[in-house]
C-alpha cells in the first residue's frame, strides 16, 4: 500500500469558472477530461491564486483523456474553464 504522501488530492470542475484549486505552493499531477465540452472550450492553468499571471498551460477540452503534468507550482493553482459548453474535468494535485 502506498504511503499517504504518495497520494494526490482532487478537485472536480464542471462549469465555466475561475477555480482556485490550491492557495499555496504544490504539485500539479494531472488533469483528466471526463466529459468533453460541446464547443470550443479551453482549460487554462495558472501558477497563481487568480486567473492570471504565470501560465502553466492551456488545453482543449474537446477530447477526453488524461493530461500528465507532474510540475511544481510556486504560488497556487488556479484553473479557468471558458468559452462554450463546460466540460467535466478532474484536477489531481498535491
Amino acid at each position: 500500500m502506498a504511503a499517504l504522501t504518495d497520494q494526490y488530492l482532487y478537485a472536480n470542475i464542471n462549469s465555466n469558472a475561475t477555480t482556485v484549486v490550491k492557495h499555496v505552493p504544490g504539485k500539479l499531477h494531472s488533469i483528466v477530461v471526463n466529459t468533453v465540452s460541446a464547443s470550443s472550450n479551453t482549460c487554462t492553468i495558472y501558477d497563481n491564486t487568480a486567473g492570471s499571471g504565470t501560465k502553466i498551460g492551456t488545453l482543449s477540452t474537446l477530447t477526453a483523456g488524461t493530461y500528465l503534468y507532474d510540475v511544481m507550482f510556486n504560488t497556487g493553482l488556479t484553473i479557468v474553464t471558458a468559452t462554450g459548453t463546460a466540460p467535466d474535468i478532474t484536477v489531481c494535485y498535491a
